[in-house]
């Protein structure tokens, strides 16, 4: 998809504004006038120890690159550049450089657009894992197993699941029970063209660990449940963990976990390919310093809320903060979790999220 947006000669005279004001005069010049082009010292990374006029800046374009490859490499629109330099949001970034106070379907996809190359650039890095197979070695269906009886036991009374429909969710197989997967029953991980798993700990026996990976960081590229919720055109959930995952399954959810607390490039790649409107993240009490961003000496961290809104912007993107202490979603009732879902805040782009829809549906979306 190729974006037919250009910065007009308002917005542009509000980014070099906003640079002459947020950039010292000694930091920046003018190198190449016919298209003012800025070349400046980078805010991000200080130019390195030597103080390089490391980043340039077009200002006809909207686009800006730190060269400092291996340090810094900065790279973005200018409202990219005007919420990592003033730690502000997106909407916050049009009200300085926008010709009004919201988003146009042409703005969002130039944002869109301005992403493209660096997910692209991690999914054709990954295309040697995008056909991966990773199985567990001599391992046998739940069903053929002498454990099964335990594992069924484990599902039904202790996780509080109907075995059933929950054996028809999640495709199990038993390992063999010696060392690191004794006392553990394995889940199969499918994305994509792509099979792994994870193995999780169902006895009070064996070694300690809740949960064991492959090796590698093969689930860094993976989603629990992904492939069932690709076509889903309403709202997806994100949860950390699998029986997170499964609690809102069994409530007739579309859910997906994402092993932890921290999104690969190439997650957000994946995330960016679903059908949904909305992405909700779904994770334990207590966690909002991953979830949102948060600032020390100065420097802002990018939150999950905030990587994900930046990279889906054909989508609204919102978070279900848990009060309940210690609680994670597989402890809630359906009634507790509709009301944090009815007060869940995040990122909501409103009518233009339906005009942008309308617009991708008519050139075909990037990926």
């Amino acid at each position: 998809m190729a974006s037919d947006y250009v910065f007009t000669r308002s917005q542009q005279r509000k980014l070099v504004n906003f640079i002459e004001k947020h950039v010292s005069e000694e930091d920046r010049f003018i190198f190449n006038e016919g298209d003012e082009e800025y070349r400046m010292i980078c805010p991000f990374c200080g130019g390195g120890r030597k103080r390089d006029y490391c980043m340039d800046f077009n200002i006809e374009k909207g686009v800006g690159h730190c060269w400092r490859q291996f340090k810094c490499n900065w790279r973005g629109s200018a409202f990219q550049f005007v919420m990592d330099l003033i730690h502000c949001d997106f909407q916050t970034a049009l009200e300085v450089l926008g010709d009004g106070e919201t988003a146009t379907v042409e703005e969002l996809i130039f944002e869109l657009e301005s992403h493209k190359d660096w997910l692209g650039s991690y999914r054709n890095d990954l295309t040697e894992y995008r056909t991966f197979d990773i199985t567990y070695p001599n391992s046998v269906r739940l069903d053929e197993s002498p454990l099964k009886d335990e594992i069924f036991y484990w599902i039904e009374c202790e996780r509080g699941y109907e075995l059933e429909s929950f054996l028809k969710q999640h495709k199990l197989f038993v390992p063999p029970q010696i060392g690191k997967s004794e006392g553990k029953v394995g889940f199969t991980v499918e994305t994509e063209d792509c099979r792994a798993y994870q193995l999780y700990k169902f006895a009070n026996y064996g070694y300690d660990a809740k949960t064991v990976n492959p090796e590698g960081q093969v689930l860094s590229r993976m989603f629990y449940n992904y492939n069932n919720v690709i076509d889903v055109d309403d709202v997806v959930f994100i949860c950390e963990g699998i029986f997170d995952c499964a609690r809102l399954l069994s409530w007739g959810l579309p859910a997906i976990c994402m092993f932890g607390l921290t999104l690969q490039p190439y997650q957000v790649y994946l995330l960016s390919r679903l059908a949904c409107k909305e992405l909700v993240l779904v994770t334990d009490h207590g966690t909002n310093d991953k979830v949102l961003d948060t600032f020390k000496d100065g420097k802002r961290t990018k939150g999950l809320l905030t990587i994900i809104s930046e990279f889906c912007l054909d989508k609204n993107v919102s978070f279900i903060e848990i009060l309940k202490e210690g609680a994670d979603p597989d402890d809630l009732s359906v009634k507790e979790f509709i009301s944090y879902y009815d007060q869940r805040r995040g990122v909501f782009r409103g009518n233009n999220l339906d005009k942008l829809l309308l617009e991708l549906d008519k050139i075909g979306k990037v990926w």
